[in-house]
């Protein structure tokens, strides 16, 4: 499994419908979420999907960035991980 960050652009295109294919998707981990939370909190939605060998999606996550605490950066999650991340 490979993880991948994936740019706004992209996943303004892509992330819900992708989403949509996971049996555990909620509305925590959908790409206008996290659009009303960096307009709303202002913080910043990173999104990553993993792929399988086959560079198929297995598993995806919204976190939102907070900024850095002593040097080390802090990002939290809602209703997510999704799919088979182990």
């Amino acid at each position: 499994m490979d993880w991948k960050l994936i740019n706004d652009n992209t996943a303004s295109q892509i992330w819900d419908k992708t989403l949509a294919d996971f049996s555990d998707c909620n509305v925590y981990q959908s790409y206008n979420w996290g659009e009303y939370r960096r307009k709303n909190s202002g913080v910043r939605p990173c999104r990553w999907m993993a792929t399988n060998d086959s560079d198929e999606p297995v598993a995806l996550f919204q976190g939102f960035y907070l900024g850095k605490f002593l040097g080390v950066g802090i990002i939290t999650g809602e209703g997510g991980p999704l799919g088979d991340y182990n």
